[in-house]
């Protein structure tokens, strides 16, 4: 069995047997957050991303970045700082399982046409999933407002946003400023949620929040079906999986 198949197995089975979270409490600890990002985490405008329905290893990995600095935001900063661990799990699953509800955003035509050639050439949907619903630590981004996915990317580019392992950093490179809000129109358009997958769903028994068959992270099974000969396809894949490597890791913390 290869190093990172193993590594991934040994991940899921660690997590699986170790975390404990509790959506109720999460509720009650999450009150103070309804103030940015609105009730059950449905933030009312762009200034705050929408945090209902986001995966459950992403939101707790954003807390905890934002806890131990790896990620610096004025607000969330000093919000994630006295957080216990039990206290990021909690809100975390109890993010998780509510409904993301339709933005209020009338997506340009042109620019959603632009933005879905965008993310097809950059392979977006190999670690987002089809309809980017997301996966494990990485997060969804469907229904996102295109405010909040625009400064995202921004930050990614200009690299004042570094804790992605590299891999967002690296294909924000590849981008322009225009092709960014192309990106946001894409994305945030509510009928980018029913769009068939790119690559196969987590599967149910492959520990929390599922992951592709036999252990095989959903970015490394879409690596060998994607790119044939193209170097920028392949580099994309490198980067996917390079930035799965590192999360898994930092997941067993």
């Amino acid at each position: 069995m290869r190093l990172p198949v193993l590594v991934a197995l040994v991940t899921s089975l660690t997590l699986a047997g170790s975390v404990h979270a509790d959506p109720k409490a999460g509720e009650k600890k999450a009150e103070p957050c309804a103030a940015c990002h609105g009730p059950a985490g449905n933030s009312p405008s762009g200034a705050f991303p929408i945090l209902a329905g986001q995966t459950f290893r992403y939101l707790y990995l954003q807390l905890r970045d934002f806890k131990e600095g790896r990620r610096k935001d004025p607000v969330m900063s000093p919000m994630a700082e006295p957080l216990s661990r039990q206290d990021m799990l909690d809100i975390a699953e109890y993010y998780a399982a509510q409904k993301p509800k339709p933005i209020a955003f009338k997506a340009d035509g042109a620019r959603v046409a632009r933005g879905s050639k965008k993310a097809d050439e950059v392979l977006c949907t190999m670690c987002h999933l089809g309809g980017f619903k997301g996966q494990n630590e990485i997060p969804r981004v469907a229904g996102q407002w295109p405010e909040y996915i625009v400064k995202q990317l921004t930050d990614f580019k200009a690299r004042t946003r570094t804790n992605d392992a590299g891999n967002m950093t690296s294909v924000a490179q590849t981008i322009t400023p225009e092709d960014i809000v192309d990106l946001a129109h894409f994305i945030a358009k509510p009928a980018v949620a029913t769009l068939g997958a790119t690559v196969a769903p987590p599967g149910p028994s492959d520990g929390p929040g599922g992951s592709a068959p036999r252990g095989r992270h959903a970015c490394c099974a879409a690596a060998s079906r994607h790119g044939g000969g193209d170097p920028a396809r392949r580099a994309n894949q490198m980067r996917a999986t390079a930035f799965r490597s590192t999360h898994i890791r930092a997941a067993l913390r």
